[in-house]
């Protein structure tokens, strides 16, 4: 079967933008209209309410897309077939087990306007829909601009897939350059149902291109639901502080800007290390090493304060151990680097 991208031109109603989407399926889409703006970077996350109870009522007045049923090895379903688009009319929410919500959204297909309700699970509506609104957020965020590949996901689902093989490629060059051509939504499959299963995404999905490796799609959100981000200090310090886009893409603007400041940084830095400890030393400081002989403050230049020191003083004179963690030590005699374990 050949895939090729769908585009559906969406009408919008009077006084309202026109929307359209791009589909990674095998088979054109119907053609519908859009609601209110969406002013959200989220798809489908519960929010307050007026009541002060969480739920999705803020989603009323938004047309959605259905995207198939990851728990349902079928794929497809009767009531809600999958690619159609829905105009939310209400939304119920009510309790189910002490810790889970039950939500029933009343919704109209927007292509025959018959009624019909959805029931689900809160914190499992994502999986199943995409927001017009969102989607179009996204488009108009990242469609154009290019990115630099900052990491590589391990993970099954959490990959560039190849947009003709739907397979990850994997082994592909660190900080190769990506121009992103299109934001697009991957349908539920059952033919990737034991890729998808317990998968709390969208099937909202970047479309990157790269001359050597060709088009690839990746998805925008983890596994969990939630847009990638950097959560700790690892993250920070390997990826220059810049978020990482589906997992694993930077803005080359903004990547470029902080390789050039750190850059430039770090040529001040190794002119004053060279005044200070001649050039030999002053390389080896910069790219992180120590050497025996080394004095405490070269270290210092080197690897960084340490967390803790002991310290034992006797007629041979002070000895210091410092602790870095991880079981890393440096040993030193009188002020000088005399053995290192690392």
């Amino acid at each position: 079967m050949i895939k090729f991208l769908a585009s559906i031109t969406l009408f919008a109603i009077p006084l309202l933008s026109m929307a359209q989407i791009s589909i990674i399926e095998d088979k054109p889409e119907p053609v519908k209209e859009m609601s209110f703006p969406y002013d959200s970077l989220s798809n489908m996350k519960e929010t307050k309410d007026y009541d002060g109870n969480y739920g999705y009522r803020h989603l009323i007045g938004q047309t959605i897309l259905y995207c198939g049923d990851p728990w349902n090895y079928s794929y497809n379903s009767p009531k809600v077939p999958v690619g159609d688009y829905y105009y939310i009319k209400n939304v119920d929410v009510y309790k189910g087990s002490s810790l889970k919500k039950y939500c029933v959204f009343t919704i109209e297909n927007t292509k025959t306007h018959k009624e019909s309700t959805f029931e689900s699970y809160a914190f499992s509506c994502n999986e199943y829909w995409v927001v017009l609104g969102y989607y179009e957020k996204l488009k108009s965020m990242y469609v154009g601009k290019e990115f630099i590949l900052a990491h590589q996901g391990r993970d099954r689902n959490d990959g560039l897939f190849s947009l003709d093989t739907d397979t990850i490629t994997r082994h592909i060059e660190d900080n190769s350059v990506w121009k992103c051509i299109d934001v697009s939504v991957k349908f539920r499959n059952n033919k990737r149902w034991q890729y998808e299963v317990n998968d709390h995404r969208s099937g909202v999905v970047l479309v990157m291109d790269n001359p050597k490796y060709g088009k690839h799609y990746c998805y925008v959100e983890d596994q969990f639901g939630s847009h990638f981000s950097i959560t700790n200090s690892v993250y920070r310090n390997t990826y220059n502080g810049l978020p990482l886009i589906c997992g694993k893409f930077q803005d080359k603007i903004a990547y470029d800007r902080i390789v050039a400041i750190a850059a430039k940084e770090k040529a001040e830095r190794l002119a004053t290390l060279t005044k200070k400890y001649g050039s030999a030393n002053a390389k080896k400081i910069i790219d992180g090493y120590v050497y025996l002989g080394f004095s405490k403050q070269m270290c210092i230049e080197a690897w960084g304060e340490p967390n803790s020191i002991n310290k034992t003083i006797g007629s041979w004179g002070t000895h210091e151990q410092w602790v870095y963690g991880l079981g890393s030590y440096l040993y030193f005699e009188n002020g000088k680097l005399t053995s290192i374990q690392d």
